[in-house]
C-alpha cells in the first residue's frame, strides 16, 4: 500500500516534467512580422531540352574478317558408350562421357524409410545421376516418384554408391519400395 502511496504521485510528478521539459525543447519562436515562414527554394534541376543527332549506321568494312558461311548441320548420332560425334566438315571430334547404366562397385540398397512403413506407403522412384572421373555419385535428382518419403532415402543411398573410373552422364536407375508378405 505505501508503494501505491508514494509511487503513484512519484510518477505523475516525473511525468510532468518530462513533458514540460519536452514542450520547452520544441517550442518554436515565432517568426518576425512580414517575413515568410516557408522558404522559397526549388531543389529540381532545370534542365534544357535536347535534340537527339541524327546519325546514319553504316557497316563497317574491314577486309580482314573472312565472310560468314553457313553450312548446313550435321547429324548426330545417339551416344552411348563413348561415341564420337562429328561436329562439321572440317571433322572435328569430341569425345563425350559415356550414358546409360554402369554397374556399381558398391551398392548399398535405399532403406524403406519408417514414415512410409507406418503409413503403409508402396511405390516406386526413378532417380538420375551423374558420375565423375573418380567414380563418384553427383547431381542425384528425383525424376519421378510415387510418394515423396522415399526421395530422401533414395538420394542417401544413392550418394553413397561407386562406380570405375568412368565420367558418366544421366545414369539412370528405379527403385521399388513393396512389403514383404
Amino acid at each position: 500500500m505505501f508503494r501505491l502511496i508514494v509511487g503513484l504521485p512519484l510518477a505523475a510528478a516525473v511525468t510532468a516534467a518530462l513533458f514540460v521539459l519536452m514542450s520547452a525543447m520544441i517550442r518554436q519562436e515565432a517568426p518576425p512580422a512580414g517575413a515568410s515562414s516557408v522558404n522559397d527554394f526549388d531543389i529540381t534541376a532545370k534542365m534544357k531540352p535536347t535534340v537527339p543527332a541524327k546519325t546514319k549506321l553504316q557497316r563497317p568494312n574491314n577486309p580482314e574478317l573472312p565472310p560468314i558461311r553457313r553450312e548446313p548441320p550435321t547429324k548426330m548420332r545417339p551416344p552411348g558408350g563413348g561415341d564420337v560425334i562429328p561436329s562439321g566438315p572440317g571433322e572435328r571430334k569430341i569425345d563425350l562421357p559415356p550414358i546409360g547404366s554402369a554397374r556399381p562397385i558398391i551398392k548399398v540398397p535405399p532403406a524403406y524409410p519408417e514414415q512410409c512403413r507406418s503409413a503403409g506407403v508402396e511405390g516406386s522412384v526413378i532417380a538420375q545421376f551423374d558420375v565423375t572421373e573418380a567414380g563418384e555419385v553427383v547431381n542425384v535428382r528425383i525424376i519421378s516418384s510415387d510418394h515423396r518419403c522415399f526421395d530422401r532415402a533414395v538420394i542417401k543411398a544413392i550418394s553413397g554408391w561407386k562406380y570405375p573410373a568412368e565420367r558418366r552422364v544421366g545414369v539412370t536407375e528405379t527403385f521399388t519400395f513393396e512389403f514383404e508378405e
